[in-house]
């Protein structure tokens, strides 16, 4: 009685060389795995090009969201005068006797 798929088996065996040898295989969630890993480097790699360009049309300042009545707005124009200078930050430390 020859059960089927055997046969195979039995003529690999009987070849020089491959004796006691089979091929292992991956398990289909290891390859599946591997796949969706390219495609996420693949996603990845394609949208790194557009992140260059979203840094010049994004805009963080406040002036640009808030009413130019607002106390911040204000603040922020008017502390724009002293950017323009060079100066050098520092501490000043007090010590009382006693």
């Amino acid at each position: 009685m020859t059960v089927k798929g055997t046969k195979a088996r039995d003529a690999a065996a009987e070849l020089p060389g491959k004796q006691g040898r089979r091929r292992r295989r991956l398990s289909r969630g290891a390859v599946i795995i591997g796949l969706l890993g390219v495609v996420w480097l693949l996603v990845g790699m394609s949208g790194s090009q557009y992140q260059a360009k979203l840094s010049q049309v994004e805009t963080n300042d406040n002036t640009a969201f808030l009413p130019s009545s607002a106390e911040s707005t204000k603040l922020s124009t008017e502390a724009e005068r002293f950017q323009s200078l060079q100066a050098t930050p520092g501490f000043v430390v007090f010590q009382r006797a006693g």
